[in-house]
């Protein structure tokens, strides 16, 4: 029983359990735990952009050829920069796929 309450989605699971369980029988209650759920949201979006930024940054630091992180960086710039544009002067990739009546864009 330990091994399965010890990962983590299973954890998750119970939580979300537990909170439909509680807004069911004691709403006020509840709703009087809202600013908890709301900090915890924020806390999660804080941890976002660190954890984004130290992937990226150890995923250029481990290359070990350098044209391999040119070829990277100028994939991940110019390609969506080709796909918005592509040469229908709009910028939107709406516009991009009805080709056949661009006056809609």
């Amino acid at each position: 029983m330990r091994r399965i309450l010890g990962k983590v989605y299973v954890q998750v699971l119970v939580g979300v359990a537990a909170g439909i369980l509680l807004g069911l029988v004691a709403p006020p209650f509840a709703s009087d735990l809202k600013p908890l759920g709301d900090l915890f949201i924020k806390l999660i979006k804080m941890v976002f952009a660190p954890i984004i930024f130290a992937t990226v940054a150890l995923g250029i630091a481990r290359m070990e050829n350098i044209k391999e992180l040119g070829r990277v960086g100028w994939a991940a710039g110019m390609k969506p920069r080709e796909r918005l544009d592509d040469n229908d002067g709009h910028g939107s990739p709406v516009c991009s796929a009805t080709r056949s009546s661009p006056a809609r864009c």
